[in-house]
């Protein structure tokens, strides 16, 4: 039997939300068994000084959220489905497909 790990990565959480619910919906009218698993957010943290001078003290904070979500399914399925979950996915959306015996 076959185990296919879908993982989706991204920094906006709603353009997430809307491909997962893709996925999950092809997934659920082919009737294809999967677990759906929300992985941890990854934060980023960036100090800049604010001045490139003698204000050390002056400094500007950023950070990045990063979310995941890995879907796994325990059945053989057609790589052509695979495609098709690549191909419609957003620009700012990371596909990563592992399979394993």
């Amino acid at each position: 039997m076959k185990k296919i790990q879908i993982k989706i990565t991204t920094f906006n959480k709603k353009s997430l939300e809307i491909y997962e619910a893709f996925v999950l919906n092809i997934l659920n009218k082919l009737k294809i068994p999967f677990v759906s698993i929300r992985l941890p957010n990854k934060i980023t943290r960036l100090t800049l000084l604010k001045s490139p001078h003698v204000h050390k003290k002056a400094r500007e904070q950023f950070e990045q959220k990063t979310f995941k979500v890995l879907i796994e399914i325990n059945n053989d399925i057609n790589i052509s489905l695979l495609k098709l979950i690549a191909i419609n996915k957003p620009k700012n959306i990371k596909l990563k497909i592992n399979t394993k015996f």
